[in-house]
């Protein structure tokens, strides 16, 4: 890792950098973090499934603070939990260039959708949101089908795999129907039965993938 982020300060060409299951901890993103203040040129960056808790996101996120270039990140996968995603989320707020953000499979829990729900409210470049797999439930989705109803330039919404049921679904449904922008919200994987599919695609038709 202190290799790759010595080659990033003094990079000058690379756009895309995926390091996916590298055994990557807290060190090593603090290092990619400091090397990315300075690697201007950077468009995209993967550290999916390494072992990297919140003081490594929080580095991270300290970076989309003032990076202007990062317009994709992938730490799905990773350890983060409640400190980490609020200093992911807070960075997102005053971010104008990241589009795509995915945190598939990191179990943050419900303070996952609360966080993400303001974030939502403040951000507008933001295309695509991967919470699939972060074990929202029906709390983080009805916090965050609440900034959905306001929110625009999301396009693609994933929350499969996260324990929603009827009232999440149908949170969402009320919201997202509204919504000017968004094409896909992904949501297989969950218990929101008969009931609850019928609802989403009853509300977003084409734009519901159960």
């Amino acid at each position: 890792t202190w290799a790759i982020s010595q080659g990033l300060m003094k990079n000058t060409t690379l756009r895309q950098l995926h390091v996916k299951n590298n055994q990557i901890g807290n060190v090593g993103a603090k290092a990619l973090g400091l090397a990315l203040t300075g690697a201007t040129v950077l468009e995209e960056l993967g550290l999916s499934e390494n072992p990297i808790g919140d003081a490594g996101i929080e580095a991270i996120a300290e970076v989309l603070e003032i990076n202007n270039t990062l317009k994709k990140l992938d730490i799905g996968g990773t350890k983060i939990t409640n400190s980490g995603i609020e200093a992911i989320t807070e960075a997102i707020k005053v971010n104008k260039v990241l589009e795509v953000l995915d945190l598939e499979g990191s179990v943050a829990g419900e303070y996952c959708g609360a966080n993400f729900a303001e974030c939502l409210e403040a951000n507008t470049t933001l295309r695509v949101l991967r919470l699939d797999a972060t074990g929202m439930g029906d709390a983080g989705a009805v916090a965050l089908s609440g900034a959905l109803a306001t929110n625009v330039g999301l396009e693609v919404l994933g929350l499969s795999e996260n324990g929603i049921t009827e009232v999440g679904a149908n949170a969402l449904a009320e919201s997202v129907k509204q919504h000017s922008t968004l094409r896909k919200v992904h949501v297989r994987g969950n218990r929101i039965g008969t009931s609850g599919d019928a609802m989403l695609q009853e509300a977003l038709g084409a734009k519901v993938r159960c």
